[in-house]
């Protein structure tokens, strides 16, 4: 058989199943709710009756008796579907696993003809335990509606671990009691956030909290200078990138402040996990801290790294003691760390393997920045456990990757020049999953989701299935994508990929659809920044672009990372098929540029970029001769599809 035609493939599930059986017969379903013939869970129950399955009758067993407020890392996810002669029979050992069925069943509904569902028989169950996203709720703030929307799409793609990056430089979103001038005047307050950890928990995800710390601090000092220990401006709370404030170990009223936030976070989000942070911890404060190196002396601490972990360690005790685990980023890794720390890994496959080789459980992350603007297929070629060679080809095919050219020295460059102590190896910890990161420094409400949901619905995939990728199973994947992206829209979801929302003016749709946003952090440091850094000269005499007040209401906002247009306009390049409808587009949209900037004065930054696409219209037409500067960046647009053309000459 053809992998193509497999039953598994022929479904158009995300993620597949582990097993599916296809009956090739179709049961009629009607609008209304099903017929529930048995089922023991509120929850299960609750979320069956939304889905249009009139005309059939659903019994859900679940073998474990129901009781935990919320899942658990030792949850079970596993079930089975059964779908024959508009009935339908959900198994699961707990009642989580019957949540996850119901997502399958949902996208079953979604993604068949309308008034039909596939009689057919899956059974599945998740590759890790963890399959996180974490979202950067601090540098922009992420209202609540879309945070519900967010664990609705977590749910329908099973994922199970939703990590709130609660407190940075720029803000603390966590509504303290105790100590409520803490709290940035856009913050959560405790009850709104057990109201998201019960609806979270309806769709069989936790939520994990950070409160990052001792570093990313900043904002602590705006009620409270002095507890600085150097020069701070409350204005610096405002500046993305990296700050120097961090909290002094050695004052024992800011700790206590530390251990009082932590109890209202301990009692305010039921998981056991609490993450503390504990990355990029700028040492400048504490090495000129006379206060800070007598109390280091005192506890015959000679070196910084082992001051953070001093720093940590009573706030691990103290959550042991409460029950919980602390998780920390890779940055903090020392042979003082105690074992029963989870390590989240982000600094790339040494962090990763480092970690393992510690023997600490391990979340990775490395290879899932949504903020880089990354393409799906290069995230969906991570699998959390890849082999340490096949995650260094991987790294060396994407800096391989054309799109990539202007930022390859960077990426290479970043990858290399993280320092990891030199540690004794110990026996391996385990890899708990991967969780997926969206620093929120250019997203916000309004754009989160089409940063999030156009490329992780794909990783979520590698979480729950840790496939093989194969070039069948990269074009696969991408049209399994697109067909739930497109699907979603049925439950009330914005199509995430339209470009109708990009810009009101819709006569240059031609044109947006090419563009893609600069990859890696250039959009935060700019180009010039970025060959600041080729350079060797200092990167802080390039000024960042953006910081929180920044309006992100631009083109380059608005576009998905990755064209799909291009990945079609590829696809007929390769075939060699008739090219008339694309050039005609990239003419039209130059002919009428400078009329539509006329009514939109914003769209002049485009110039350049609409003169190039025209460009591509000639030498498709063999009117002109490729140019290199087509494939380099206008300023923080891309045109990828140029790529295409330069390697046909």
């Amino acid at each position: 058989m053809n992998p193509q035609d497999s039953p598994i493939v022929l479904f158009k599930l995300l993620p597949q199943p582990k097993s599916l059986e296809d009956d090739s017969k179709e049961s009629q379903v009607q609008s209304g709710r099903c017929q529930v013939v048995r089922c023991s869970s509120t929850r299960v129950q609750k979320a069956i009756e939304v889905l249009p399955l009139g005309g059939c009758t659903f019994e859900c067993k679940i073998e474990s008796p129901l009781g935990d407020f919320a899942p658990n890392l030792a949850s079970n996810f596993d079930y089975s579907l059964v779908i024959r002669s508009n009935s339908i029979v959900l198994s699961a050992p707990e009642e989580w696993g019957a949540l996850t069925g119901i997502s399958t069943l949902q996208q079953l509904l979604l993604t068949s003809p309308q008034g039909t569902l596939r009689e057919c028989e899956i059974k599945d169950s998740p590759t890790f335990p963890w399959r996180g996203l974490m979202i950067d709720v601090a540098r922009n703030f992420i209202e609540l509606s879309v945070l519900r929307e967010t664990l609705d799409l977590m749910h329908y793609f099973k994922l199970n671990v939703l990590h709130l990056h609660l407190s940075d430089d720029q803000a603390f979103r966590f509504g303290s009691t105790r100590h409520p001038e803490l709290a940035s005047n856009s913050h959560y307050t405790k009850i709104e956030l057990l109201e998201l950890v019960k609806y979270a928990a309806d769709r069989a995800i936790r939520i994990v909290p950070e409160i990052d710390m001792p570093g990313h601090t900043s904002s602590w000092f705006l009620k409270h200078p002095e507890w600085a220990l150097g020069p701070f401006d409350a204005t610096e709370c405002e500046q993305f990138g990296p700050h120097q404030a961090c909290l002094d170990p050695s004052n024992s009223e800011l700790m206590n402040v530390v251990f009082d936030v932590l109890a209202e976070v301990v009692e305010t989000f039921y998981d056991e996990f609490i993450h503390l942070g504990g990355d990029e911890v700028d040492f400048t404060w504490w090495n000129e801290s006379r206060k800070v190196q007598e109390w280091a002396r005192d506890l015959s601490i000679t070196e910084p790294q082992e001051l953070l972990t001093a720093f940590l360690q009573p706030v691990f005790e103290w959550l042991h003691e409460k029950g919980r685990t602390p998780i920390v980023w890779d940055d903090s890794l020392h042979e003082s760390l105690p074992s029963n720390v989870v390590v989240q890994a982000w600094r790339g496959r040494a962090a990763r393997d480092q970690s393992v080789g510690l023997g600490y459980r391990t979340l990775v992350s490395a290879p899932y920045y949504l903020d880089l603007n990354y393409p799906a297929d290069l995230h969906y070629r991570y699998r959390p456990d890849i082999g340490s060679k096949e995650w260094a080809d991987t790294d060396a095919l994407k800096l391989q990757a054309p799109s990539f050219h202007y930022v390859q020295e960077n990426i290479a460059h970043f990858e290399e020049s993280a320092t990891f102590l030199p540690l004794v190896n110990r026996k391996n910890g385990d890899i708990l999953g991967g969780e997926a990161c969206m620093w929120s420094e250019l997203v916000n409400s309004e754009l989160i989701h089409k940063r999030v949901w156009t490329r992780m619905p794909v990783i979520a995939e590698q979480f729950w299935s840790a496939k093989e990728v194969s070039v069948m199973g990269i074009a696969d994947v991408y049209e399994r994508l697109t067909v739930h992206l497109k699907a979603l829209k049925q439950i009330g979801f914005p199509d995430l990929l339209s470009m109708q929302d990009v810009h009101p003016c819709q006569e240059l749709e031609p044109l947006f659809e090419m563009l893609e946003p600069v990859k890696w952090y250039t959009r935060h440091l700019t180009l010039e920044g970025i060959h600041s850094r080729n350079s060797k000269e200092p990167a802080s005499d390039v000024p960042r672009p953006y910081n929180v007040l920044t309006k992100l209401n631009r083109v380059v906002d608005r576009l998905p990372v990755e064209s799909l247009a291009t990945r079609r306009c590829l696809k007929d390049l390769q075939e060699q098929h008739d090219l008339s409808n694309w050039i005609s587009g990239w003419r039209k949209q130059y002919n009428v540029f400078e009329q539509m900037v006329s009514q939109y004065p914003d769209l002049e930054e485009l110039q350049e970029v609409s003169n190039a696409l025209a460009m591509l219209a000639d030498i498709a037409e063999n009117r002109a001769k490729f140019s290199d500067h087509l494939t380099q960046p206008f300023g923080e647009y891309t045109l990828p599809i140029a790529h295409a053309f330069r390697t046909r000459i």
